[in-house]
Parts: structure tokens; C-alpha cells; sequence
């Protein structure tokens, strides 16, 4: 028996609070197993659907089991930079404990090649953070894009999708826009693969992968250009190579995740005695960088900071995790 659109309002206007709960923890765990993947800087939201939009959807569709037949009741959405990305972003959810890959649209692969239109990428998944009412597994809707295919998507919503018919001068015109949005992915994937080769790229990509992972943990503001300084300041000293460095952080994190935190709790932005003069560096991506050199070996990174503006700040640290090595001289 089909239940009626106002049953079905009434039973998830009472389940909304905890519907945008779940969303909001949604996005926290899409975002998380997307950066294990090293997709750094994707932009990920998550949104549960408003009780009207639900009674107005079940007015149209008249779904029998609204839960299981409705794929966007909870819906996220994935933005990255390159197409390659996009890839990433599938197997990062194919591989995570976290979801259930229950099937992956993927319009490009059935669509007819000799047909210009916006091939769209969506993953169906479940997750334990997100439940029907019976609290069995919601099915969700993933919509992966990229940056170039976000704007497309959002202009054809907002002047030609669904609008019924479309004089075919109005079509040409944005067919013209959509070749060039797969031209500008085809060119910045092409662009990115030779910024790859260059020796600054490395250093780059330390910095996003610090940045985001530090800001997890502090939702904080952090400076890209201070990360970038301070790590060619290690690189100067020969502390090791922005690809040493990277790895040496990773197992550091995958260690010692529980001195961080105690680290940020005690002397980060929201701590009753964080210093912004002496305390700066823990809102910054390099915070993970300094404590992994420390507990590597405190001597030769005091020997290569002496005199420096850096000496400080990581003096303080040294102090909070016991590298009372570093303070030798």
C-alpha cells in the first residue's frame, strides 16, 4: 500500500533533527576516507532533504516504500579538481570500512559516445551513520563531479533542465559550453600530469596533505604559505626530501594520532593556555611535520633550527611531549 505524501511528512518532519545529524556525520566520514585516498582538497557536503521536499517528491513519484525506492533522502555530493579524481573518490569508497557500495552510475560509460551531454557519476551507498526509521542502512546518493562539471551541472539546473522543450539554436549554444567544460577537464588533467614532474609539486602536495589533515582535527584556519615555508626550511636543513617527509608523517600518524590530539587539546586554539605567539603552530599543518621529526630524533632537529624563527614554537612543543633533547643547549 502506498503511503500518502502527508503520512510520509508527518513521520519524517518528527525524524528530520536526526536525519540532518546523520547527514552532518556523513560528510564527516565521506570527507575522511577521501583524504586517506589522497584526493586533499575535495569539497564534500552532505544535506538531508526537507520534510516539504519530501512530501512534493511523494506527490510526483508516489513511492510505495519511500526509504528504499527515494535515493536522496539523505544525498552528498563530491567536487574534486581533475577526472582522474573522480576515479579516486570510487575506489576510495569501494575500499573504506566505512560504506557499502551498493551500485555506480556512471553515465559516461552508457552513454552513446556520438551524443553531446553531461555524463554524470553517482554512487549508491550505505553507511551505519545513516538509518531508516527501522534502523536498517539507508541507501544514499553520492554525486561526484568535477569543479568544471559542478558549474555545468548548476547552469543547465538553473536555465535549461527539465524546462520542457528547448529550441535546438538555444541546445547548440549550450552543447558549445559543454564541450568546452570537457576540454577544460581534458587540459587541466594534462596540465596536472606535467606539474607532477616539477620539484616543487612534492612539496606542494606535503602541504595540502598536512593542511588537511591537521585542520580535521582543529577546524582551524591555517596559512598554506607559512606550511610551504617551514617545510623548505626542513628540506634546507636535510631533514629529508618532501617525499621522505611524507611518508615519515603517515606512520608517525598512524602511531602516535593519540599525542596529537593531547597536543591540540592542551595547547591548540580552543585550550584555556594557547598562546597565539608561542601557540600559532597548532592550528598548522606543520604541527604533524615538527612532531614527527621530534620523535624521530630530537637532537638533529634542534641542531637544524637553532638561530631559526622556527626554534620557539617548536621549542614549546618539545616541551609538551617530553623531547627534552631538543632544549639540550
Amino acid at each position: 500500500m502506498t503511503i500518502t505524501a502527508r503520512e510520509l511528512y508527518e513521520q519524517y518532519a518528527g525524524l528530520h533533527a536526526q536525519y540532518k545529524a546523520q547527514a552532518s556525520q556523513l560528510q564527516v566520514d565521506l570527507a575522511e576516507c577521501i583524504g586517506e585516498r589522497g584526493v586533499l582538497k575535495a569539497a564534500v557536503s552532505a544535506r538531508a532533504k526537507e520534510p516539504l521536499e519530501l512530501f512534493k517528491k511523494q506527490l510526483r513519484k508516489k513511492y510505495s516504500d519511500p526509504w528504499s525506492e527515494c535515493s536522496d533522502i539523505v544525498g552528498a555530493r563530491v567536487i574534486v579538481g581533475t577526472s582522474s579524481e573522480r576515479s579516486e573518490v570510487v575506489a576510495s569508497l569501494r575500499s573504506s570500512n566505512l560504506f557499502q557500495v551498493i551500485a555506480i552510475e556512471n553515465q559516461e560509460e552508457q552513454s552513446d559516445p556520438s551524443v553531446i551531454r553531461y555524463r554524470g557519476l553517482h554512487a549508491h551507498i550505505t553507511s551505519d551513520a545513516v538509518q531508516r526509521p527501522d534502523g536498517t542502512p539507508l541507501q544514499c546518493e553520492v554525486q561526484i563531479r568535477t569543479a568544471a562539471q559542478h558549474a555545468w551541472a548548476e547552469t543547465e539546473h538553473r536555465y535549461i533542465y527539465k524546462k520542457g522543450e528547448v529550441p535546438d539554436a538555444v541546445k547548440r549554444h549550450f552543447n558549445r559550453l559543454l564541450v568546452l567544460m570537457e576540454l577544460f577537464d581534458l587540459q587541466l588533467e594534462e596540465g596536472v600530469s606535467m606539474a607532477r614532474e616539477l620539484d616543487g609539486f612534492r612539496r606542494l602536495e606535503l602541504a595540502q596533505y598536512l593542511e588537511a589533515t591537521v585542520n580535521h582535527l582543529t577546524r582551524a584556519p591555517s596559512d598554506a604559505h607559512l606550511t610551504m615555508h617551514v617545510i623548505e626550511q626542513v628540506e634546507s636543513a636535510g631533514l629529508g626530501s618532501a617525499t621522505e617527509l611524507r611518508a615519515l608523517v603517515e606512520v608517525y600518524m598512524r602511531e602516535n594520532l593519540g599525542e596529537v590530539s593531547t597536543v591540540i587539546n592542551e595547547y591548540g586554539p580552543k585550550s584555556e593556555s594557547h598562546d597565539v605567539s608561542s601557540g600559532w603552530i597548532t592550528t598548522q599543518g606543520e604541527l604533524i611535520l615538527i612532531l614527527a621529526l621530534l620523535n624521530r630524533d630530537e637532537y638533529a632537529l634542534s641542531n637544524a633550527l637553532e638561530g631559526s624563527d622556527l626554534f620557539d614554537p617548536v621549542e614549546r612543543l618539545a616541551m609538551a611531549t617530553g623531547h627534552m633533547g631538543f632544549l639540550r643547549g
